[in-house]
C-alpha cells in the first residue's frame, strides 16, 4: 500500500511498516501494520502481509525502541494531533505484541524527533496545534519499561519538525527538517 508519514521497524529478520497516511485515496491516517521477512543470506525483503492494526489510525508519530519494547509517541490521528504514547513488547522471534497506552506527552505533538540514550527518552521540536515548537523534553524509562515524569531541557534555537536526529557518543545532532515556513 502507498503510505507516507508512517514508520518502519526492523526486529530480528522482520521488517514492519506501521501506520502512516494514505496518499492514493486520501483516506487520511491509517492503523494498518504490515510485515515482511528479510532473507538472512541475501537481505531481500519478501512479500508483505497485514500483521495487525494500531489501536487508532495514526501518522506523523515517532517510533523508538528500547531493549525489548517499542514506543510509539504522539502523532496525528485524522487531523487531530495527539499526546498518547503506546508501547508494544517484542518477543524473542521479533514479533510485536499488543499495543497499550503507556503514557502521555506533556502536550499534543506530531512530527517530533525522538531518541533513547541509556534510559532517557528525549523528544525535540515537532508541531503543536499552534505551530512548530522549539521544545526539548526528556523522561526516564523505568526498569519495567514504564515512563517517568517529563521535564524540560534547554530549547532548540529555532523550531523544527520532521528533522533527522543522530546520536553519537557525546553529542546529539538534529539535522534538516521544516521550520514551518
Amino acid at each position: 500500500a502507498t503510505r507516507n508519514s508512517g514508520q518502519a521497524l526492523v526486529t530480528k529478520n522482520k521488517v514492519y511498516l506501521i501506520g502512516g497516511s494514505s496518499t492514493v485515496n486520501t483516506t487520511g491516517s491509517v492503523s494498518t501494520i504490515y510485515v515482511s521477512t528479510i532473507n538472512a543470506s541475501t537481505g531481500v525483503i519478501g512479500s508483505w502481509s497485514v500483521y495487525g492494526n494500531l489501536p487508532v489510525a495514526l501518522d506523523s508519530f515517532e517510533l523508538v525502541v528500547y531493549l525489548n519494547r517499542v514506543y510509539l509517541i504522539g502523532g496525528n490521528s485524522n487531523g487531530t494531533i495527539v499526546s498518547t504514547i503506546y508501547s508494544s513488547l517484542i518477543d524473542n522471534e521479533g514479533n510485536l505484541g499488543s499495543w497499550s497506552i503507556i503514557g502521555e506527552l506533556p502536550f499534543v505533538l506530531k512530527s517530533m524527533s525522538c531518541i533513547i540514550t541509556k534510559n532517557l527518552l528525549t523528544c525535540m521540536g515537532g508541531q503543536h496545534t499552534s505551530g512548530v515548537v522549539i521544545t526539548v523534553m526528556q523522561c526516564p524509562i523505568n526498569e519495567d519499561g514504564t515512563l517517568g515524569t517529563w521535564y524540560s531541557c534547554p530549547s532548540l534555537p529555532e523550531g523544527r519538525r520532521s528533522a533527522s536526529i543522530l546520536p553519537t557518543k557525546n553529542w546529539v545532532y538534529l539535522i534538516g527538517g521544516n521550520s514551518g515556513s
